[in-house]
Protein backbone atom coordinates (compact mmCIF):
# COMPACT_ATOMS: atom_id res chain seq x y z
CA UNK A 1 0.00 0.00 0.00
CA UNK A 2 2.97 2.71 0.95
CA UNK A 3 4.52 1.63 -2.53
CA UNK A 4 1.68 1.93 -4.14
CA UNK A 5 0.85 5.73 -2.84
CA UNK A 6 4.33 6.54 -3.31
CA UNK A 7 4.60 6.14 -7.07
CA UNK A 8 0.95 7.85 -7.19
CA UNK A 9 2.94 10.65 -5.39
CA UNK A 10 4.97 10.42 -7.96
CA UNK A 11 2.81 11.44 -10.57
CA UNK A 12 0.96 14.22 -9.16
CA UNK A 13 4.73 15.78 -8.76
CA UNK A 14 5.47 18.09 -10.67
CA UNK A 15 8.39 17.99 -12.64
CA UNK A 16 11.77 19.79 -12.04
CA UNK A 17 12.86 20.19 -15.46
CA UNK A 18 16.17 22.56 -17.08
CA UNK A 19 15.69 25.30 -19.31
CA UNK A 20 15.98 23.34 -22.01
CA UNK A 21 12.75 21.31 -21.54
CA UNK A 22 10.85 24.03 -21.55
CA UNK A 23 11.02 25.85 -24.90
CA UNK A 24 12.92 26.30 -28.07
CA UNK A 25 16.77 27.19 -27.82
CA UNK A 26 17.27 30.91 -27.70
CA UNK A 27 17.69 32.09 -31.83
CA UNK A 28 20.24 35.04 -30.92
CA UNK A 29 22.98 34.91 -28.66
CA UNK A 30 22.91 38.30 -28.07
CA UNK A 31 19.54 38.90 -27.19
CA UNK A 32 18.65 39.69 -23.02
CA UNK A 33 18.22 36.29 -21.11
CA UNK A 34 14.65 35.53 -19.80
CA UNK A 35 14.82 34.96 -16.32
CA UNK A 36 11.81 32.15 -14.85
CA UNK A 37 9.31 32.88 -12.71
CA UNK A 38 8.85 32.17 -8.96
CA UNK A 39 6.68 28.90 -9.77
CA UNK A 40 9.19 27.30 -11.93
CA UNK A 41 10.85 24.50 -9.46
CA UNK A 42 14.34 23.65 -11.31
CA UNK A 43 16.46 20.23 -11.03
CA UNK A 44 19.34 20.59 -9.04
CA UNK A 45 23.19 19.41 -8.46
CA UNK A 46 23.33 16.65 -5.90
CA UNK A 47 27.41 16.71 -5.08
CA UNK A 48 28.95 13.51 -5.40
CA UNK A 49 30.50 13.79 -1.73
CA UNK A 50 26.76 11.96 -0.56
CA UNK A 51 28.49 8.93 -2.33
CA UNK A 52 31.30 8.63 -0.82
CA UNK A 53 29.78 9.04 2.41
CA UNK A 54 28.00 5.81 1.96
CA UNK A 55 30.69 3.51 1.25
CA UNK A 56 34.63 3.71 1.73
CA UNK A 57 35.55 1.62 -1.19
CA UNK A 58 36.83 3.30 -4.16
CA UNK A 59 35.42 0.81 -6.67
CA UNK A 60 32.27 1.45 -5.24
CA UNK A 61 32.57 5.05 -5.31
CA UNK A 62 33.17 4.72 -9.00
CA UNK A 63 30.66 2.54 -9.46
CA UNK A 64 28.09 4.52 -8.36
CA UNK A 65 29.45 7.56 -9.75
CA UNK A 66 28.35 6.16 -12.87
CA UNK A 67 25.26 4.49 -12.03
CA UNK A 68 24.87 8.01 -10.41
CA UNK A 69 24.31 9.50 -14.27
CA UNK A 70 21.74 7.35 -15.22
CA UNK A 71 19.44 7.51 -12.04
CA UNK A 72 20.15 11.67 -12.78
CA UNK A 73 18.50 10.96 -16.62
CA UNK A 74 16.15 9.53 -14.77
CA UNK A 75 15.39 12.18 -12.22
CA UNK A 76 15.40 14.30 -15.56
CA UNK A 77 11.46 13.23 -15.93
CA UNK A 78 12.65 11.23 -18.71
CA UNK A 79 10.46 8.09 -17.35
CA UNK A 80 6.95 7.69 -15.93
CA UNK A 81 7.03 7.13 -12.88
CA UNK A 82 6.65 3.33 -12.43
CA UNK A 83 9.51 2.96 -15.14
CA UNK A 84 11.60 5.20 -13.20
CA UNK A 85 11.19 3.34 -9.87
CA UNK A 86 12.07 -0.24 -11.54
CA UNK A 87 15.26 1.04 -13.98
CA UNK A 88 16.57 2.95 -10.63
CA UNK A 89 16.11 -0.61 -8.51
CA UNK A 90 17.12 -2.84 -11.21
CA UNK A 91 19.96 -0.98 -13.01
CA UNK A 92 21.24 1.70 -10.50
CA UNK A 93 20.53 -0.40 -6.92
CA UNK A 94 21.26 -4.08 -8.45
CA UNK A 95 17.91 -5.37 -7.32
CA UNK A 96 16.52 -9.08 -8.85
CA UNK A 97 13.44 -9.10 -10.84
CA UNK A 98 11.91 -10.87 -8.28
CA UNK A 99 12.43 -8.24 -5.73
CA UNK A 100 11.82 -5.29 -8.08
CA UNK A 101 8.34 -7.34 -8.47
CA UNK A 102 7.63 -8.07 -4.40
CA UNK A 103 8.34 -4.55 -4.09
CA UNK A 104 5.93 -2.74 -6.85
CA UNK A 105 3.53 -5.45 -6.31
CA UNK A 106 3.70 -6.76 -10.01
CA UNK A 107 4.63 -9.97 -11.94
CA UNK A 108 8.25 -10.63 -12.93
CA UNK A 109 6.77 -9.97 -16.37
CA UNK A 110 5.81 -6.72 -15.56
CA UNK A 111 9.04 -5.37 -13.95
CA UNK A 112 11.23 -6.84 -17.02
CA UNK A 113 8.51 -5.40 -19.69
CA UNK A 114 8.83 -1.87 -17.69
CA UNK A 115 12.36 -1.94 -17.97
CA UNK A 116 12.17 -2.52 -21.42
CA UNK A 117 10.21 -0.01 -22.05
CA UNK A 118 12.61 2.59 -19.42
CA UNK A 119 15.91 1.46 -21.52
CA UNK A 120 13.64 2.48 -24.69
CA UNK A 121 13.02 5.85 -23.70
CA UNK A 122 16.17 7.06 -22.95
CA UNK A 123 18.18 9.27 -25.20
CA UNK A 124 19.06 6.96 -28.17
CA UNK A 125 22.68 8.63 -28.81
CA UNK A 126 24.83 6.60 -27.44
CA UNK A 127 27.82 9.05 -26.72
CA UNK A 128 25.40 11.14 -24.30
CA UNK A 129 26.14 7.80 -21.88
CA UNK A 130 29.50 7.27 -22.58
CA UNK A 131 32.51 8.72 -20.66
CA UNK A 132 35.92 9.54 -21.94
CA UNK A 133 39.11 8.01 -20.42
CA UNK A 134 39.68 9.87 -17.17
CA UNK A 135 43.60 11.41 -19.32
CA UNK A 136 40.34 12.59 -22.00
CA UNK A 137 38.70 13.67 -19.20
CA UNK A 138 40.90 15.86 -17.00
CA UNK A 139 42.51 17.01 -20.58
CA UNK A 140 39.04 18.46 -21.68
CA UNK A 141 38.22 19.74 -18.19
CA UNK A 142 41.80 22.33 -18.06
CA UNK A 143 41.25 23.37 -21.50
CA UNK A 144 37.20 24.55 -20.35
CA UNK A 145 38.81 26.24 -17.20
CA UNK A 146 41.75 27.39 -19.28
CA UNK A 147 38.99 28.80 -21.50
CA UNK A 148 37.42 30.68 -19.12
CA UNK A 149 40.76 32.13 -17.16
CA UNK A 150 42.30 34.07 -20.35
CA UNK A 151 39.00 34.89 -21.59
CA UNK A 152 39.94 32.48 -24.74
CA UNK A 153 36.69 32.15 -26.79
CA UNK A 154 38.32 30.50 -29.50
CA UNK A 155 39.64 28.07 -27.27
CA UNK A 156 36.33 27.55 -25.36
CA UNK A 157 34.29 26.82 -28.89
CA UNK A 158 36.98 24.47 -29.69
CA UNK A 159 36.51 22.42 -26.50
CA UNK A 160 33.01 21.86 -27.23
CA UNK A 161 30.55 19.39 -29.29
CA UNK A 162 29.37 21.20 -32.78
CA UNK A 163 25.85 20.61 -30.88
CA UNK A 164 26.58 21.32 -27.46
CA UNK A 165 24.20 22.46 -24.56
CA UNK A 166 24.25 25.48 -22.55
CA UNK A 167 22.03 26.03 -19.97
CA UNK A 168 21.68 28.58 -17.05
CA UNK A 169 18.69 27.83 -14.65
CA UNK A 170 17.13 29.68 -13.23
CA UNK A 171 17.60 31.75 -16.42
CA UNK A 172 15.27 30.72 -19.44
CA UNK A 173 17.36 31.35 -22.30
CA UNK A 174 19.88 28.19 -23.32
CA UNK A 175 21.53 27.34 -26.29
CA UNK A 176 21.89 24.27 -28.30
CA UNK A 177 25.47 24.58 -30.50
CA UNK A 178 29.21 25.52 -29.93
CA UNK A 179 28.86 28.30 -32.20
CA UNK A 180 25.59 30.02 -29.86
CA UNK A 181 27.58 29.51 -26.78
CA UNK A 182 30.51 31.18 -28.27
CA UNK A 183 28.53 34.43 -28.79
CA UNK A 184 26.89 34.28 -25.87
CA UNK A 185 30.14 33.80 -23.68
CA UNK A 186 32.40 36.05 -25.91
CA UNK A 187 31.08 39.09 -24.48
CA UNK A 188 31.12 38.21 -20.72
CA UNK A 189 34.22 36.08 -20.60
CA UNK A 190 36.24 39.59 -20.25
CA UNK A 191 35.05 39.37 -16.54
CA UNK A 192 35.90 36.15 -15.91
CA UNK A 193 39.98 36.80 -17.01
CA UNK A 194 41.89 34.74 -13.92
CA UNK A 195 39.43 33.35 -11.90
CA UNK A 196 39.60 30.91 -9.60
CA UNK A 197 37.98 28.16 -9.54
CA UNK A 198 37.17 25.27 -7.54
CA UNK A 199 36.99 21.64 -8.79
CA UNK A 200 34.31 18.76 -7.84
CA UNK A 201 31.51 17.05 -8.82
CA UNK A 202 27.74 16.97 -9.36
CA UNK A 203 25.58 14.56 -10.28
CA UNK A 204 27.95 11.68 -11.05
CA UNK A 205 29.80 14.62 -13.65
CA UNK A 206 32.86 16.63 -13.38
CA UNK A 207 32.27 20.16 -12.04
CA UNK A 208 33.93 23.65 -11.62
CA UNK A 209 33.07 26.30 -9.21
CA UNK A 210 33.27 29.81 -10.84
CA UNK A 211 34.89 32.99 -8.51
CA UNK A 212 34.89 35.87 -10.80
CA UNK A 213 36.07 39.13 -9.41
CA UNK A 214 33.64 41.74 -8.28
CA UNK A 215 34.69 45.45 -7.28
CA UNK A 216 35.12 45.14 -3.82
CA UNK A 217 38.57 42.65 -4.22
CA UNK A 218 36.20 39.51 -3.34
CA UNK A 219 35.98 37.00 -5.60
CA UNK A 220 32.34 35.38 -5.03
CA UNK A 221 30.71 31.82 -6.13
CA UNK A 222 29.23 33.04 -9.58
CA UNK A 223 27.66 29.69 -10.28
CA UNK A 224 28.17 25.71 -10.57
CA UNK A 225 29.47 24.25 -14.10
CA UNK A 226 27.86 20.59 -14.51
CA UNK A 227 30.01 19.41 -17.13
CA UNK A 228 28.96 16.64 -19.79
CA UNK A 229 31.56 15.02 -21.40
CA UNK A 230 31.67 12.76 -23.87
CA UNK A 231 34.78 11.95 -25.67
CA UNK A 232 34.45 14.25 -28.70
CA UNK A 233 34.28 17.12 -26.05
CA UNK A 234 32.54 18.96 -23.83
CA UNK A 235 28.34 18.20 -24.85
CA UNK A 236 26.47 20.30 -22.10
CA UNK A 237 26.63 22.94 -19.69
CA UNK A 238 24.25 23.18 -17.07
CA UNK A 239 25.71 26.69 -15.01
CA UNK A 240 23.59 26.09 -11.81
CA UNK A 241 23.68 29.90 -10.61
CA UNK A 242 21.01 29.40 -7.90
CA UNK A 243 23.26 29.69 -4.61
CA UNK A 244 20.53 28.37 -2.35
CA UNK A 245 20.86 25.35 -4.74
CA UNK A 246 24.30 24.86 -3.77
CA UNK A 247 24.60 25.05 -0.22
CA UNK A 248 25.20 20.99 -0.04
CA UNK A 249 28.24 21.42 -1.64
CA UNK A 250 30.06 23.13 0.91
CA UNK A 251 31.79 25.42 -1.00
CA UNK A 252 33.49 29.09 0.20
CA UNK A 253 30.63 31.76 -0.56
CA UNK A 254 33.47 34.27 -1.14
CA UNK A 255 37.49 34.01 -1.49
CA UNK A 256 39.54 36.48 -0.80
CA UNK A 257 42.58 37.77 -2.58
Amino acid sequence: IATRAFLRALERRKRRPLPSDLHAPAADPTARVLAGGAELTWLQPAPDSLLAATTSDPATVVTARETMRLAFMAALQLLPPRQRAVLILRDVLGWSAAEVAGLLDLTVVAVNSALQRAHARLPADSDSLVQPSEDRQRELLDRYVAAFQNADVDALVAVLTEDALFEMPPFLTWFDSGAAIGAFLGARMRAFGNTPVIHTSANGQRAVALYPPSGDGQRRLHALHVLTLVPQGVARIVSFQDLDALHRFDLPLALSN
